[in-house]
């Protein structure tokens, strides 16, 4: 458990991003974040070739890295690879602070109640992780998309990130918690302008 507070403690860095995208212009996010996003993936590239970094780095990182981490990408290029993808890609601003939201608070209360109250096993997650992850994620929707409370989508948002947080996607689940969401959110009120 202490593992895990401590890598969601580094997660919360994401909070950084959000308040970026709030207060500054859109472009300055997108290329700072696009900056970093590349710089994370040339010093994982470099990592996971040589034996020597890959150490130094594991030792560096002790506490907020997995054992998985060690012989490929870490959670924190995959964060940073969703957060990217939402940021430039979700031409609503309301679901892409959302969608970041539950990358953020989603996944880390997932994480911390099925690592506390975990008992019902789905996969390597827990029903209790799952059902936290859907409340703090339809809450996040029911207060950050527009309009305001708007139900359909909060429920609809909460249900696709929670699905990503459980299911076993391929690579990570902090690429696909912010994306899908962001994806299906966007097509749906996409398909609303039209009616």
């Amino acid at each position: 458990m202490t593992q895990e507070l401590k890598r969601k403690a580094f997660h919360s860095l994401i909070l950084l991003i959000i308040l970026s995208y709030v207060f500054l212009p859109l472009p300055v996010v997108f290329w700072g974040l696009g900056i970093l996003w590349a710089a994370v993936g040339v010093t994982e590239a470099v990592r996971l070739r040589r034996p020597r970094v890959n150490d130094f780095l594991m030792r560096f990182f002790h506490g907020i890295d997995r054992e998985t981490e060690r012989t490929r990408p870490s959670g924190i290029f995959w964060t940073l690879s969703g957060a990217l993808l939402v940021v430039g890609l979700i031409p609503y601003r309301d679901i892409a602070v959302t969608c970041l939201i539950y990358l953020l608070l989603g996944d880390m209360t997932a994480a911390l109640v099925g690592q506390t109250w975990g008992h019902f096993r789905i996969g390597g997650k827990s029903l209790e992780g799952g059902l936290a992850c859907f409340l703090v994620c339809w809450f996040a929707g029911a207060l950050c998309l527009q309009p305001a409370g708007g139900m359909p989508e909060a429920l609809i948002g909460a249900l696709i990130a929670t699905l990503c947080e459980l299911l076993p996607l391929p690579f990570d689940d902090n690429l696909w918690i912010p994306w899908i969401p962001g994806i299906t959110l966007s097509v749906l009120r996409i398909a609303s302008v039209f009616r």
